[in-house]
């Protein structure tokens, strides 16, 4: 089969999928990769084959494709880098931005047509690249799998649709066989998960708890790589790589020290806006969670309601009266919102704000249920047994307790009209059969930590050959 990789400036999933595609070609497949940028080139490309072919977006020259082809394009796909990215106004100026979405499209057309590629691989669609890579694999019967750090430790989970598995579906939940030692297994990792004994893989990330990280000691190591950082812009300047835009990002290096040092100043900003958790006694409240932002799980999986000052205003007004929204803030956004965010929310009457480090599961025990985007909190609500309002796309959706919405007007509708949940005995059946649902479209690996199971490889190939 002919693997196509996506090398971009994305840190930690790089070293992984190198080790993937060695395997991959050990086993006689072809591979293939697109690079996106200097920066991914000189920092990752070692850890793939040097056999595999390679093909560079700043060497592509393919401008000659018809305009047409770009019809069925919306600006959409840029909202994740555009979101994520605005700070340094990479994507504000109408024609960079559309030359972009231009070159990636032409690039990735190119490659399709020349190679006929049977699977694209990167993480889930996060960016530019990701769109429209997953947009053209849906185009020309191509799949597509993302690779994200899993919920279960030392496990990577594969997603075959945009934001999710196909295999993980109510009817696959309710059909599914379970034996009696399977569930006191898999009861014992959902108890794990409620009980926090072990962590989402992505908050080992250095950077989601830049607020209590010595600077100085997190960047005198980088600072080894500021005569690469400015080779490679060097490398832009003579070569005229205007449209480099993952090389501008990452070289930025006095960006990146500027904005953590103003998180770190701004990292107990939030506290003169706290709410005691006693305002919530005796009252009927959902929890809603926020997020670290800008991220894919809000810029992707839940654009149209991921400016959150605007959601939370909007859901509390949609709430039947006398219910309340208690809001969370997230313990790796200490020091990422400005003090107007706070004060927007808490103009809002039926609004109350809470200290990220309360205990959560108290928090889920003693509320009505959760209203989220995609907080991983949602699905521990679920497991617990709490309704689940969710507004994004996320794989745990289709937990019997959750319900999903599209609008603001669907969360009056489902309140005024009951919430049901299932009963303890049924839950704990439904929990442990979610667990092995959910193990079942993971494989053995860390992508933080580059930690690479060799014989994973036939598992990934199991699935892309037969599916889930």
């Amino acid at each position: 089969m002919n693997f196509l990789f996506l090398l971009n400036g994305a840190p930690y999933i790089s070293e992984y999928l190198g080790f993937l595609s060695k395997e991959l070609e050990l086993l006689g497949h072809n591979i293939i990769i697109y690079i996106n940028s200097e920066f991914a080139k000189k920092k990752y490309l070692r850890y793939y084959s040097s056999c595999a072919k390679v093909y560079e977006r700043n060497k592509i020259r393919c401008d000659a494709y018809d305009n047409s082809l770009l019809h069925d394009l919306t600006w959409k796909m840029l909202y994740e880098s555009w979101d994520r990215k605005k700070d340094l106004k990479i994507f504000n100026d109408l024609n960079y931005s559309l030359e972009s979405i231009k070159k990636t499209f032409t690039d990735l057309f190119y490659i399709i047509q020349n190679e006929d590629p049977d699977v694209i691989i990167n993480e889930m669609p996060a960016n530019l690249l990701t769109e429209i890579a997953y947009y053209l694999a849906n185009t020309n019967n191509i799949k597509y799998f993302g690779l994200i750090q899993s919920r279960i430790p030392n496990r990577i989970d594969i997603m075959d649709k945009k934001y999710k598995n196909s295999k993980l579906s109510s009817y696959n939940l309710k059909n599914l066989m379970l034996t009696d030692q399977e569930k006191e297994y898999y009861l014992k990792i959902n108890d794990k998960f409620i009980n926090h004994e072990f962590k989402p893989g992505y908050l080992k990330a250095p950077v989601n708890n830049i607020h209590n990280t010595n600077l100085l000691f997190y960047y005198l190591p980088k600072l080894k790589k500021v005569r690469d950082y400015l080779f490679l812009g060097r490398i832009i300047s003579k070569n005229k790589y205007v449209l480099d835009y993952e090389t501008r990002v990452n070289i930025n290096f006095v960006h990146s020290v500027k904005k953590n040092t103003v998180r770190k100043l701004k990292k107990n900003n939030y506290k003169k806006y706290l709410d005691s958790p006693s305002v919530l006694k005796d009252k009927k409240y959902f929890l809603f969670p926020l997020h670290l932002q800008p991220e894919a799980s809000t810029s992707g999986q839940a654009m149209f309601f991921s400016d959150l000052i605007s959601t939370i205003k909007y859901i509390a007004f949609s709430l039947p009266i006398p219910y309340i929204l208690a809001v969370k803030e997230h313990p790796s956004a200490v020091g990422t919102r400005d003090s107007y965010f706070y004060k927007e929310i808490k103009r809002i009457p039926n609004v109350i704000f809470l200290d990220p480090f309360l205990n959560n599961k108290e928090l889920i025990d003693n509320s009505v249920g959760i209203i989220t985007l995609t907080s991983t909190l949602g699905l521990e609500a679920a497991l617990i047994g709490k309704p689940v309002i969710v507004m994004g796309e996320v794989f745990y959706d289709f937990h019997p307790n959750c319900y999903k919405v599209n609008s603001y007007d669907e969360i009056t509708y489902l309140i005024q009209n009951g919430l049901n949940t299932l009963r303890e005995e049924e839950l704990k059946t439904i929990n442990a059969k979610f667990w092995k649902m959910y193990d079942s479209i993971t494989i053995k690996g860390d992508l933080i930590e580059g930690f690479f199971e060799r014989n994973e490889v036939y598992k990934f190939l199991n699935f892309v050959e037969r599916g889930f």
